[in-house]
């Protein structure tokens, strides 16, 4: 199962210099489609960017200036990163979601009472991509085909306007007091312990 943790420790040993697609999957096993890298790239090309119509970089005399005098930067690196990483997170999110049929299956339920518990707070789920599109249900809340304890609970506390990707990233990285230990601890982590986040400490 690839979690939080794992992807730490790859990134810690991974040179992240000169690495292809393929070469960070087999390190990491993500799974990152190179198409929709690759994809996202011409979007950026048909917007004006990476085309020969793009005009050259700055030169650092140049960027000075302007950042000395109106506070532009030249910065078409950052910008491409950004929507690279933006396209890669998105698709991430739909691969680790999953329909209600296939929730059944993996909790072997019935559809009827997983929506039941998707109701009642016990799984987590999110509105679709638009009108009448079903709900989707991540799959990182599992482990051992069990829902995470008081998740729901937990997330209810976010911004009504967080998106499915900030809430993962939340849950992934937020951390709690430990209740017998003077410690912080993995939120994921101690609500799969048992521990009811309404009984005491503060994510953070």
């Amino acid at each position: 199962r690839w979690t939080a943790e794992s992807q730490e420790a790859a990134g810690d040993d991974m040179d992240r210099t000169g690495l292809t697609i393929a070469a960070f999957n087999e390190a990491t096993g993500a799974g990152v489609d190179e198409g929709l890298i690759v994809s996202t790239l011409w979007e950026l090309r048909a917007q004006g960017w990476l085309s020969a119509a793009t005009p050259p970089a700055l030169t650092t005399p140049e960027a000075g200036f302007l950042e000395a005098h109106g506070g532009v930067r030249d910065n078409r690196g950052a910008l491409i990163a950004t929507r690279v990483a933006s396209t890669a997170r998105a698709a991430e999110i739909e691969r680790e979601s999953m329909t209600v049929e296939q929730v059944a299956e993996l909790l072997r339920l019935s559809t009827s009472r997983v929506r039941h518990r998707m109701g009642d707070g016990s799984i987590y789920s999110y509105p679709g991509g638009g009108r009448g599109v079903a709900r989707r249900i991540p799959s990182w809340q599992f482990e051992d085909r069990t829902p995470t304890p008081h998740l729901v609970e937990v997330l209810r506390a976010l911004p009504d306007d967080s998106t499915p990707a900030e809430i993962r990233e939340f849950a992934f990285n937020a951390e709690v007091d430990h209740p017998r230990r003077d410690e912080p601890v993995a939120l994921l982590a101690l609500l799969r312990e048992g521990w009811d986040p309404c009984t005491a400490g503060k994510t953070g």
